[in-house]
């Protein structure tokens, strides 16, 4: 059963990859300004609610809050680091390096719930 969960949430992701392609393409033609819209941007609301389905337990237990508070963790490293290396914080400079952080993030943690719960 977790097995078809795992490899249906895969084929969820192609076809959201898909739909936002297309919805880029069509967004640019009627939009002067570039939009740039990746999968990757998505991935840590996708790998959420995707990990949750996986390592949910019969108690109603799963993975997110853990996984949340590791993300807060590394978000404070980041702004340390930005602070200390920079010498000055940018919101955008930060929140982007946060997200493309979170998205490998993410993307590991789900790839080991899926291996884990397949077990």
């Amino acid at each position: 059963m977790v097995i078809k969960l795992f490899f249906l949430q895969i084929v969820a992701l192609f076809a959201i990859c898909i739909i936002l392609d297309w919805l880029r393409l069509i967004i640019n033609k009627f939009h002067q300004k570039e939009f740039k819209l990746r999968l990757i941007d998505s991935m840590p609301i996708l790998a959420l609610i995707f990990i949750h389905q996986l390592t949910i337990n019969p108690k109603g237990f799963s993975w997110d809050p853990v996984l949340i508070i590791g993300w807060m963790f590394i978000g404070i490293l980041v702004l340390i680091h930005k602070a200390f290396t920079k010498h000055q914080l940018s919101h955008k400079n930060f929140y982007r390096t946060l997200w493309r952080i979170g998205d490998l993030y993410f993307l590991v943690a789900w790839i080991f719930a899926g291996i884990v719960s397949t077990l």
